[in-house]
């Protein structure tokens, strides 16, 4: 292909996040960047058109193709992710039907790892962009334009050359990222911030060696402050409900945290943003600032508590500065963001005793909410090469989600799944009704494990409501927006009814009928309540223990 002009369009496939909050969805930031370099790019700049689109992994396949078809694109992108590859093969073999003309590129961790399968006769792609996309995808529209460069002269590109596959050399990393024109303060991006969540990253890489994980680089390398404020303006100015600063640890880019810290304290917004933290890493100043700022989510990846769980999957915790600055953010007054610790079920060495032991004390630390992740065997992460020495076994999902191992066989997998929802299940109970919980806590003289464990044991003889509440747990988020929230809708109706059947059940289990009357009553009223402010107006991230 050598043409004057090109027409491009970056297709984003997104994990689907509580799809009835529409205002809090993703987007493909990576597809940004790449159009802002390319449209700033002395060549191409006059002879591009590049369009951006947005689906998530529930959108179906034939619309996307449809969507893609009637654009008439020249070159098609995508970025692969282990959520997303098993689509994106299905939607590049069909517009290659349909389109066979037309470059399908495809980038992103997954084609990254293992570029190859990307190429094989299921896909319709023809090339793939290992690594940071920017520089190399310029490139290649150069090459597709004016023929040159060769295509064997563009780092970081895999394709077919007849039966062969073709890698040319990795690409050496970008060192200073303010290089890459900002999708923000280039006044290219045209996502719409009512819908989606503002996206923001202070650096790229992770300097931590976690065998699951599978970054681009361990090599740090920062984005300016002057640059990360611009952006966030920008997203304040548009009217973004919620920001997203996507880095792995916050607290990484201390060049950039502390004066982050300072500016969002110093904001008077109904915007909302979110982070992830090693809270290990932080002072009391610095917790002290992260309670008054507009931060709705602190995200907190404790994953494991067993200690031989971690060392086989390369992570460190530091359990007494963990404690001590945890409980210090968490008791501060008038905190305003939500605590929420991540674990990771399934990592080797676990049982399902160790597992159990995990979640005892992430129950006793109180957190606004537990998030569980099924260990992933990602491509191109260490934990991929020690697979068997585990003993993992993985599900046939593309995911590579790890259903069993040495150390937890597949039925007691299944029934750390459902401790977990056992979990899910007393925290709807808290979110629906915190009075009601703290008065069944009282009158039972039980700690909030216990509940958990009683929930359990619901769950054994009503499997019913067990794989209810498993078939929403992905979806439901209890009162956090008032607006979605109704007794009779399907999903929150169902919670509220499981809700009440376990309070029968504990109360009835220990003897305690009047207990059963009272916490009824408070829920009955705190949901009624809830339902009642439908029709008031809120703001995102709201939840009924604001009123």
């Amino acid at each position: 292909m050598t043409k004057q002009s090109l027409k491009i369009y970056l297709v984003g496939i997104n994990l689907a996040y509580q799809r009835q909050l529409q205002d809090g969805r993703f987007f493909t930031l990576a597809h940004q960047y790449l159009k802002a370099y390319c449209m700033t790019h002395t060549l191409l700049r006059e002879r591009l058109e590049i369009l951006t689109a947005e689906f998530d992994v529930f959108d179906d396949d034939a619309d996307i193709v449809r969507q893609i078809v009637e654009t008439e694109p020249d070159v098609v992108g995508f970025s692969s992710f282990f959520w997303n590859v098993k689509k994106i093969i299905t939607i590049t073999r069909l517009v290659k039907e349909v389109m066979p003309k037309a470059v399908i590129a495809v980038g992103g961790p997954q084609g990254s790892a293992e570029p190859w399968t990307l190429l094989d006769g299921r896909t319709g792609a023809d090339f793939v962009v290992k690594g940071e996309g920017e520089i190399t995808f310029s490139e290649l529209l150069c090459n597709l334009m004016f023929g040159s460069p060769a295509l064997r002269d563009i780092a970081g590109l895999v394709y077919k050359r007849g039966d062969q596959t073709v890698e040319t050399s990795c690409r050496a990393l970008m060192l200073d990222l303010d290089r890459i024109p900002s999708p923000y303060l280039s006044g290219g991006i045209t996502v719409d911030f009512t819908r989606f969540r503002g996206l923001v990253q202070t650096f790229r890489g992770c300097p931590y060696a976690c065998a699951y994980c599978c970054w681009t680089s361990r090599e740090v390398r920062l984005f300016s402050w002057e640059r990360v404020k611009g952006e966030l303006e920008v997203l304040l100015g548009k009217g973004a409900r919620r920001v997203y600063i996507i880095d792995s640890d916050l607290s990484l880019h201390r060049k950039v945290f502390r004066p982050l810290l300072e500016w969002l304290t110093s904001l008077q917004t109904d915007t909302v943003f979110d982070c992830s933290l090693r809270i290990e890493n932080l002072d009391q100043d610095e917790l002290e600032m992260i309670a008054k700022a507009p931060i709705d989510v602190c995200e907190i990846g404790l994953q494991s508590t067993n200690p031989v769980a971690l060392k086989n999957v390369d992570r460190m915790w530091q359990q007494e500065r963990f404690e001590k600055n945890y409980f210090y953010l968490r008791d501060l007054p008038r905190r305003r963001c939500q605590i929420i610790v991540d674990l990771i079920t399934g990592l080797p060495g676990d049982s399902y005793e160790t597992f159990r032991e995990t979640l005892r004390y992430t129950a006793g630390l109180w957190p606004d909410k537990i998030n569980f992740f099924p260990l992933t065997v990602l491509p191109g992460s260490p934990l991929r090469e020690r697979a068997g020495r585990f003993g993992l076994h993985t599900a046939d999902d593309d995911a590579g989600t790890v259903v069993s191992t040495q150390s937890l066989p597949l039925g007691e997998m299944m029934r750390v799944a459902r401790l977990c929802t056992a979990w899910y299940l007393v925290w709807a109970l808290e979110r629906l009704s915190s009075r009601g919980l703290s008065l069944l806590l009282r009158n039972l003289n039980v700690d909030r494990f216990t509940l958990i464990e009683h929930a359990d044991a619901w769950f054994q003889q009503r499997p019913d409501i067990y794989r209810s509440i498993q078939r929403d747990i992905d979806t439901l988020n209890p009162l956090k927006n008032r607006r979605a929230f109704s007794a009779a809708d399907n999903q929150d109706g169902r919670l509220v009814s499981a809700c009440r059947g376990f309070v029968n059940f504990v109360t009835d289990k220990l003897d305690q009928p009047d207990t059963c009357t009272a916490v009824a009553t408070c829920l009955a009223l705190d949901t009624l309540f809830a339902v009642a402010q439908v029709s008031r107006p809120s703001t995102f991230g709201e939840t009924a223990c604001d009123t």
